[in-house]
């Protein structure tokens, strides 16, 4: 008789355990899945930002571009973490940060590993009502200092048009140098050494 009050003892406990145990997976299943996203930098999510950022491209391909469609596709891009379609080396290695005010996207930047010594920032934008408060400089610094984690990486390359002066003035205050500039184009180069945090 001893015996059989001792296992329903037992089962009983086992049973709360894993009631309680039930219990906290969904508590923190609802957490993650419902909790709000922090302002500020964040990573890519498509459900939230695929949209926008496809947005932004239509809206202001001139700047985020340098080429057309046939050169280049945003939804490739943000479906396949790649910074193009051509190079398989390449796919799945791009990364997309968004930065977030009041839980709305203010502006996004992707960046890769170019080569075993070089990243690459490839796209930043931030939305006009936004601009004039820091955030593009945020960004940057998020995608330099990710870049420069990797101790292989010794410079970071960029390239913007050159009649963008408030993105150029950014860059070189980040620390970059103008390699080679034509009408149209500018390209930038950080050495890690240069880095000015």
């Amino acid at each position: 008789m001893e015996n059989k009050s001792l296992n329903l003892k037992n089962l009983y406990k086992y049973f709360v355990a894993g009631l309680m145990l039930i219990g906290t997976a969904v508590i923190g299943m609802i957490i993650y899945l419902y909790w709000p996203v922090s302002d500020g930098i964040n990573n890519y999510n498509a459900k939230r930002d695929r949209q926008v950022i496809l947005d932004i491209f239509d809206k202001d391909w001139y700047w985020l571009v340098s080429g057309d469609r046939s050169s280049f596709s945003p939804e490739h891009m943000i479906d396949t973490n790649s910074p193009n379609k051509y190079n398989a080396d390449l796919q799945g290695k791009e990364k997309i940060k968004v930065f977030l005010v009041n839980g709305k996207m203010a502006g996004f930047i992707t960046y890769y590993k170019k080569k075993a010594y070089q990243g690459q920032i490839h796209i930043i934008q931030v939305l006009p009502e936004y601009r004039g408060r820091g955030y593009a400089k945020q960004l940057m610094r998020s995608a330099i200092d990710d870049l420069f984690k990797d101790p292989a990486i010794s410079l970071i390359k960029l390239v913007t048009r050159t009649n963008n002066p408030t993105a150029i003035k950014l860059y070189l205050g980040l620390g970059f140098t103008e390699e080679v500039r034509d009408d149209a184009l500018v390209d930038f180069t950080l050495k890690r050494v240069d880095y000015a945090k």
